[in-house]
């Protein structure tokens, strides 16, 4: 089982990929940084048998399984290539 770290930052969090997500987290870039690689960790065992597809269709199945950004935001393939890269295990295509 995979335990799935939950950030809420606002009391409002997006539910539509079009929405604009960048309003809600208004911390420092330090805390930004340390709690996008925090995200990034909690769901590496999840990416891990995914990483041969590409960002498109990991963001695909990430979302079907009702996964979410750190923001409560829909992944798309430039979120999973970022998580990738910070996990080292990024993909050249997007």
């Amino acid at each position: 089982m995979v335990a799935m770290l939950c950030v809420d930052y606002s009391a409002s969090a997006c539910t539509d990929q079009s929405m604009d997500c960048s309003n809600l987290m208004k911390s420092s870039a330090k805390a930004n940084h340390e709690a996008a690689r925090l995200h990034a960790e909690s769901l590496r065992d999840v990416l891990e048998p995914l990483r041969h597809k590409t960002t498109r269709e990991i963001a695909r199945e990430l979302n079907a399984d009702r996964f979410r950004t750190a923001r409560g935001c829909k992944f798309n393939s430039m979120q999973v290539w970022r998580i990738l890269q910070r996990l080292g295990t990024g993909q050249n295509d997007t």
